[in-house]
This record gives C-alpha cells, structure tokens and sequence, in this order.
C-alpha cells in the first residue's frame, strides 16, 4: 500500500524484514496474545531500523528493496510519521468511531490508513458468529470513490450476515455510490442495494431515481416517483423486502434542540443553552394516576 507496483522479490524480502522485527521485539515468546501488552508490539521504526540492518549485512538484497526504506522514512520520520506508534485508542468500548473524512485531502496516506481501519473492522467482527455487531457509515460515497474501501464493503454486505452482523451505510451522492467499482471492477452499488433487505429512500432528483431504476434494477411506482422527485425534507420510501411504505420523519423538540438549534428557536421561541425540564411537563389524570397506584399495589 505504500509503494505501487511492487513486485514478488520485493514482498518476499520485506517479508524476512517483518519477521525479524517480530522477532526482535520479543512478542513471539508469548502463546496468548492478550499476554502482549500495546507498546510491546514492533511498529514502523522497527521495520525501518531493520532494513538499515539489512543494507550491512546484504547489500544486494537492500538495493533490490531500496525505494521502499526511503518510502518508509517518511512514514517513520516525515510528515506521514503518525502511523509510527503504539495504539494510544481504546478498541474495547462498545461504540468506536472512525472519523476518516480528513483523510479526503489526503491522498498520500489515505490508502494505508483505510488498510488499517478496513482490516480491524473486518477481524473484529468476523472473530465470532455469536456476539451482534452492527457498522454504520455515514457520507458512504467518499469510500466508494477508493477501490479497496468498495471491495471492503462489497464483502461486508454479501457476508456478515454469517457472523451475526450487519452494516448500515448512509449517502447524500447516490450516483457516486451506483458508479463505485471494486478493485476487480464489481459494481459497489449493485451488491450494496442487492443484499439490503431494508432500504430507506430519500428525496432524488430526476436523475438519480433514472440511475437507480437503470443501473440497480429497482422498479418505482408513479407515485413513488413523485414522492422522491419532490424532494421533501423528512420524506422518504422505507422498502421493507417485498413491502413499501412512505415514511415522515419529524424531529421531537429535544431533536430539534440538538440537531437544528436555529429551527428550535424559531418553532419554540427560546433559547437552546439549557435543556427543557420535561418532568415538570408530565401531567397524569386522576384515573391514570389509580391505574397506576393500583398495579403497583398489585404487584406487591
């Protein structure tokens, strides 16, 4: 991922150049690795420190992997340096978030940082088929734009279903993800809108209700058209397999606090520092009030 056009004699000595780092580290003495502690781990220095080795002890050999030693130095001591390091993120929280927009700008180190996330995301939740995961990707058509986050997702949507798991992928650029092809030329959207048993359809313009209709094979009703061609704010088609519904989304008033604080101010007129009490706001009638003193009575 960090030099193009690599070739087989090069992977086979950067291989012997990772083991020995490995090796090194003292991480291959332990048969468990929850045993392995972060900093414990070799990181990219250790691999470049190893190539220096590797320029004394065989020259030939080094010459052979030589554009790639000074590759990584950037990646060790440039401006690509924050990949050198132990894991300062704690992955065992029940909620992690990947914030990878920045890297939109950020050609030179974006295909390795998307090696990294893709891959982890892929282990932990293939580890076991028990546990429910769930993966949820907002702005999903940037991704779609790089093949091998498009071959991520495309096994994501064919395959974690076997592993109790599934994945929700959110977009405001339709034709960016029915365009998206795999690193082997596999239309993105075809297997994402395929393997979706539910599908949640907002507001299109012309043509990307024609795109979907043309390039992912979905069927629409005249009226389904309209609803999408209109455009509505909070209006969308749910497809539940075989069922379709219309669907209005309308923010609660804590929502709307939160999400639009301009829209609140205006539809409520006050202010959106403090949030409401809504206790005070609860009032029970005299007969829910006995309903309720009676179950509980009951259940003692």
């Amino acid at each position: 991922m960090l030099k193009t056009g690599i070739t087989q004699v090069e992977l086979a000595i950067l291989d012997d150049v990772v083991k020995q780092a490995y090796v090194n580290s003292g991480v291959l003495k332990y048969s468990r690795l929850k045993e392995i502690k972060d900093d414990q781990w070799p990181t990219l220095s250790n691999v470049y420190d190893e190539l220096e080795k590797l320029a004394d002890k065989d020259e030939d050999k080094f010459n052979r992997v030589k554009d790639f030693y000074y590759i990584l130095g950037s990646y060790t001591h440039g401006s690509n340096s924050l990949f050198d390091g132990h894991t300062n993120v704690n992955l065992k929280g029940k909620i992690i978030s990947f914030d990878l927009k920045p890297l939109q700008s950020e050609q030179e180190v974006q295909s390795a940082a998307y090696l990294n996330t893709f891959q982890y995301l892929w282990d932990e939740i293939t580890k076991d088929r028990h546990s429910r995961k769930k993966l949820f990707v907002d702005e999903f058509h940037f991704l779609t734009l790089h093949k091998a986050a498009a071959t991520f997702f495309h096994q994501a949507y064919k395959r974690f279903r076997k592993y109790n798991a599934g994945a929700i992928a959110g977009t405001q650029q339709i034709q960016d993800v029915i365009e998206g092809t795999t690193d082997t030329g596999q239309n993105i959207g075809e297997a994402i809108i395929g393997n979706s048993y539910t599908k949640v359809f907002f507001g299109l313009d012309g043509k990307g209700v024609d795109d979907v209709i043309t390039k992912l094979r979905m069927t629409f009703s005249d009226k389904e058209k309209k609803l999408l061609e209109r455009r509505r704010q909070g209006e969308a088609l749910m497809i539940y397999g075989s069922q379709r519904a219309f669907m209005r989304v309308e923010l609660t008033e804590e929502e709307l606090r939160l999400i639009d604080p301009e829209a609140y101010q205006e539809k409520y007129n006050r202010e959106t520092a403090g949030q409401p009490d809504y206790q005070k706001r609860v009032v029970l009638t005299p007969s829910e009030i006995d309903a309720l003193t009676t179950t509980n009575r009951l259940q003692r």
